[in-house]
């Protein structure tokens, strides 16, 4: 899965992954723009996260 099928998947954009995770702006600027990528065990992390706190209704 990649970083944009992830945001989608769960429709959270950049901002929200900023102030939920602490991820800085550009580091996420340059993940959707496809000129990085993320590590893929983040990848499964972000996954886990978001679908636990879909899971208990946070976002």
């Amino acid at each position: 899965m990649s970083f944009n099928d992830l945001m989608n998947l769960y429709g959270v954009d950049i901002e929200f992954l900023n102030a939920q995770y602490g991820i800085p702006i550009r580091t996420l600027q340059s993940w959707k723009r496809g000129e990085r990528r993320p590590p893929v065990y983040l990848l499964n992390l972000l996954n886990y996260a978001l679908q636990e706190g879909l899971k208990y209704g946070q976002k």
